[in-house]
């Protein structure tokens, strides 16, 4: 016969202890207690509110609740399993979940609570708003991003669309193949087609090698260029937006030391040209000291700008700003809010040293930095000052005759941001 006895203080009756018992007309003989445990699937007890979340980007968010089953105490334990949109998130497997609002955030968000009897589910609605950030509509940023992706609107092939030039090669040009650069003319497939600036970067040098160590104009007689090139031994190219070709040559070059106290960074070069080139070809404005005031400086917000490269490719470069504060750094992996997809992004690699890297606001390229290592550059916005001081020196000490300044690009159409 079998007989049970309830495991005593155990008012829920989660458990029995079971025997079974022989008997005879002389004797009987007990078997050992056997232990019967009652399993329940779990339920959810509490759920963090709201169950529908706008979630600001950028912040974190927490999700949390409790559940119970009968039998956890008695050996059958409750799993969690969180997940988006019915897929599981790696190592999310306990009563809480953070996350930080990014721009794939939104979603169903789910936690799986699961026993040996069974399971159930929690589940939050999560959605995104810029608002009050740095991509907000009516931010630089959200401009940056919208106006620079406006520009690739019915391109497919993007590498043949991020060709600068039509009848350029790479090579290094001599004499017998200097037309290799010569015949080059504007692309007419080119996204950025029209968009004003791109001339103030030279496409090449006389005996030189392919697109490398190009030099920007930041005004009609002085550029910009990497400390560690040395474009100032050869003839420069300019190709004015007319397809017409202008060559100049560099009357001296100065370095500008390194002074980190007040924001020089090293890799910064000027150089002054042995004449004006004329409002066909011309300069670029550059990025003003305080761009803090609309663009976010935490080094996580992506913003997004314009690379080039030594094949004479024009491309989405995804920047930051602030980590080491007077560099700008940039990430092929990443991709602005509203900007352009990473299947736009170019990885700089040896060789792209000292070529621009730029915004476009509007129709109008505005110079931020230059190739200095794979992933970052010198910030001009904080070497105004000394940068304008070099210029000067360079048209006094050659007689230039005039005595051009940077010109910065003024940012006060937009609104300010809070860090």
């Amino acid at each position: 016969s079998w007989k049970s006895r309830t495991m005593a203080n155990d008012p829920l009756q989660t458990s029995r202890n079971h025997n079974f018992i022989i008997t005879s007309a002389g004797n009987s003989l007990a078997s050992s207690n056997a232990n019967f445990y009652l399993v329940t699937p779990p339920v959810i007890t509490s759920q963090s509110s709201p169950t529908n979340i706008v979630a600001i980007f950028q912040t974190n968010v927490t999700l949390n609740f409790s559940a119970t089953a009968m039998g956890i105490t008695n050996g059958f334990p409750l799993g969690y399993q969180w997940q988006l949109n019915g897929a599981n998130i790696a190592g999310a497997d306990t009563t809480n979940y953070t996350f930080n609002a990014g721009v794939n955030s939104g979603g169903n968000y789910s936690v799986l609570v699961t026993n040996a009897a069974g399971s159930t589910s929690a589940v939050w609605q999560v959605s995104l708003t810029y608002a009050g950030t740095y991509i907000a509509p009516g931010t630089l940023s959200y401009h940056l991003s919208t106006n620079t992706a406006a520009h690739t609107n019915g391109i497919s092939d993007i590498y043949g669309g991020t060709m600068l030039l039509s009848g350029w090669n790479y090579a290094s040009y001599t004499g017998t193949n200097l037309a290799y650069l010569t015949n080059a003319v504007w692309s007419t497939n080119f996204w950025l087609k029209g968009v004003q600036g791109l001339s103030a970067t030279c496409i090449g040098f006389s005996n030189g090698l392919g697109g490398q160590g190009l030099v920007t104009m930041v005004s009609p007689r002085h550029y910009l260029f990497a400390t560690h090139m040395h474009p100032e031994g050869y003839l420069t190219a300019f190709l004015d937006t007319n397809n017409v070709i202008y060559w100049r040559t560099t009357m001296q070059r100065v370095d500008i030391p390194t002074n980190y106290t007040v924001g020089i960074s090293n890799d910064i070069s000027v150089g002054i040209l042995n004449a004006d080139l004329p409002p066909s070809v011309g300069f670029l404005q550059v990025l003003p000291t305080d761009y803090a005031k609309y663009l976010p400086t935490n080094n996580l917000s992506v913003v997004q700008g314009v690379g080039m490269n030594q094949n004479m490719r024009v491309f989405s470069q995804p920047m930051t700003f602030g980590d080491r504060i007077i560099f700008t750094d940039w990430n092929s992996g990443n991709a602005a809010p509203f900007g352009l997809t990473a299947n736009w992004n170019v990885t700089i690699r040896g060789g792209d040293s000292s070529d621009p890297e730029m915004f476009l606001v509007n129709n109008q390229l505005v110079l931020n930095s230059h190739n200095f290592w794979a992933q970052g550059g010198p910030n001009y916005g904080y070497a105004i000052g000394a940068i304008n001081q070099y210029m000067h020196y360079l048209s006094t000490n050659n007689a230039a005759g005039s005595d051009y300044q940077l010109t910065p690009f003024s940012l006060t159409n937009w609104p300010t941001i809070n860090q």
